[in-house]
């Protein structure tokens, strides 16, 4: 197979729950017998496993952006891919080679056709696979759900991090924080140090519980570092217990990424202890270039002004809300937000976090998961919303880009899949 024949394949013969749906019940027995098939390959890498329902992307980014930095071969696992299934294996920024992807599926096809994983559990363990090839020094290893029974959960990662907790996937992590952290927590293992990026008391009783079990050193980011913005790209950082202050510029815009730095800080605290070498330098440089350093998409992306038009993902209450937060600072006139989800999700507690003053422009990705347009119509005549339907992505991309006066705002967000199209038909 060619990289093109082995992707096809792979689209077309396993589970794909990026665009299909996620399965009714989850199961790390598939991922352990092809860990057992390719001889264990994770047992043979150093990791930092990241889970979280919000900033986990970011978080994992940024800290391969400092540590490629800091001259280490940086292997970084991320989903959901924006353009390219090669996007989520990449190594010191640079994403999966095709001839890796290609010889892979030709030399496994018949055995992942025998046990039939998800498309996932395979893009998993070619990661490690590919990482392990390229002997690099460490990976960034984001979940991809929850954490506990997440395919990337047969680690024994150096550090674990858990970003934040809040209402995702509730028909499979649970309906409330409690049940969600449980789930995320998941991720901690026997005497592995894990940080905490952002709690509230109910979770943290949680992740004291399990860490306790598993006799797991625990570090909540807010007991040490303080965050204040000075604009939207640069941050001061206070050290709770040395009052050192760092300001630091963030080549990642957007205003949750306040809620990921202490994390972030507290992570490379914590490895330079594991002796990696990280000076100051290579984390200000690091941050500064993260989005140049490992290619990251989808976040905050300014694409044109006047009128100013921006894509961000935000696929769930909380994401909704902080990027809200940082419209609200932009001066403009009219709010125009091109909007789609997938079926999924809590659309009813997720509109009633939609501004009610804008303009939407509804619209469909095309994956099957996509929810249809008139469940959406149907929210927002309830809530009182001025909409307009769309059968695609970029025809609703193009009605608010010619409706948008210049002073006004255009938001493209909700799914992944909706930021996708429209940045691929953007710039056709």
């Amino acid at each position: 197979m060619n990289d093109i024949q082995a992707l096809t394949f792979l689209y077309h013969q396993f589970k794909n729950a990026q665009t299909q749906g996620l399965p009714s019940c989850f199961s790390l027995e598939k991922i352990q017998t092809l860990c057992q098939y390719l001889h264990h390959p994770q047992h043979h890498l150093k990791t930092v496993h990241i889970a979280g329902t919000n900033g986990k992307g970011s978080t994992a980014h940024a800290l391969a952006a400092v540590l490629q930095t800091a001259g280490y071969k940086t292997g970084l696992f991320t989903s959901p891919h924006i353009h390219c299934f090669r996007e989520r294996i990449r190594v010191n920024g640079i994403k999966m080679e095709k001839k890796f992807l290609a010889n892979f599926i030709t030399q496994h096809q018949h055995f992942l056709q025998k046990i039939q994983p998800s498309l996932f559990e395979i893009s998993v363990m070619m990661a490690f696979a590919y990482f392990l090839e390229k002997k690099i020094d460490i990976a960034m290893v984001e979940v991809g759900m929850g954490g506990r029974l997440d395919a990337t959960n047969i680690l024994c990662p150096v550090l674990s991090v858990i970003t934040n907790i809040s209402k995702d996937h509730t028909a499979f992590l649970g309906n409330t924080l409690e049940k969600i952290a449980q789930e995320k927590a998941g991720i901690i293992k026997n005497k592995i140090p894990v940080i905490i990026g952002e709690s509230i008391p109910n979770t943290k009783t949680v992740f004291q519980r399990i860490a306790k079990k598993k006799n797991a050193p625990l570090f909540f980011a807010e007991k040490y570092y303080a965050v204040s913005s000075l604009d939207n790209q640069q941050w001061k950082l206070l050290h709770k217990e040395t009052k050192n202050i760092y300001t630091v510029t963030l080549e990642a815009t957007g205003y949750y990424q306040k809620k990921n730095l202490p994390a972030i800080f507290l992570a490379i605290d914590l490895l330079k202890k594991k002796n990696y070498t990280i000076t100051h330098q290579h984390i200000l440089e690091g941050l500064k270039n993260m989005n140049t350093l490992t290619k990251l998409k989808g976040r905050w992306i300014i694409l044109q002004k006047n009128p100013m038009i921006i894509a961000d993902i935000a696929h769930n209450v909380a994401g909704i809300h902080m990027v809200m937060q940082q419209i609200n600072k932009i001066p403009h006139q009219k709010l125009h937000i091109v909007w789609g989800m997938v079926q999924e999700k809590s659309t009813d507690i997720i509109f009633q976090k939609l501004p009610r003053e804008a303009l939407y422009y509804f619209c469909m990705p095309n994956i099957p998961r996509a929810m249809p347009l008139n469940i959406l119509s149907a929210h927002a005549e309830k809530y009182q919303y001025q909409k307009q339907t769309y059968a695609t992505v970029a025809q609703a991309l193009h009605a608010a880009k010619t409706k948008a006066h210049t002073q006004d705002l255009v938001l493209i967000t909700g799914s992944t899949f909706v930021v996708s199209e429209a940045l691929q038909s953007f710039f056709i």
